[in-house]
């Protein structure tokens, strides 16, 4: 994925944690949290729909719940994983 369209910076950060399980926090997966649902409450009075956002809504608060809220937000891969 790196080498091609789907490079980018985010992948050079999180790629490694996630394959690793290290969630040591860069930014707390709580906060990631509280900012997916602010956008989607945005998003929501302007009237548009953002279905890759409810998405990430579900996987980040299905994570929070698991406890993994104080960890970096790239603990949402322990989601990801169960299905």
């Amino acid at each position: 994925m790196a080498a091609g369209s789907g490079g980018s910076a985010m992948l050079d950060l999180k790629a490694g944690p996630m394959l690793e399980h290290d969630f040591e926090p860069l930014f707390k997966l709580a906060h990631m949290l509280k900012d997916v649902r602010h956008c989607l409450a945005a998003a929501e009075r302007l009237g548009a729909r953002m279905v890759l956002g409810e998405t990430a809504e579900r996987a980040y608060s299905r994570a929070d719940r698991k406890g993994l809220g104080e960890r970096d937000f790239a603990a949402v891969v322990e989601v990801v994983e169960e299905r």
